[in-house]
């Protein structure tokens, strides 16, 4: 399972790297950033943040549906 690949942990659970990721998701997007509960924000970055890792820049019209393991994982994390 792709949950239990050493990475994992350090690019989508780690606090402070998904601090710092929301900072730059928030410079780009500005007012469009949405600003909700902690939680949420982790959990959308985690999502962000394993996609660049496995299919890099997707773009603005391609998506990706993300494995049932992953989101229970990030959802777990960050509930």
């Amino acid at each position: 399972c792709i949950t239990d690949h050493p990475r994992m942990e350090p690019l989508c659970f780690n606090q402070f790297v998904l601090e710092v990721a929301w900072l730059g998701y928030k410079q780009q997007y500005g007012e469009n950033a949405f600003s909700d509960r902690q939680d949420e924000r982790y959990r959308h970055i985690a999502y962000r943040k394993f996609v660049r890792w496995c299919w890099g820049y997707l773009g603005k019209d391609f998506r990706v549906v993300l494995p049932a393991c992953v989101v229970c994982c990030i959802r777990a994390h960050f509930p």
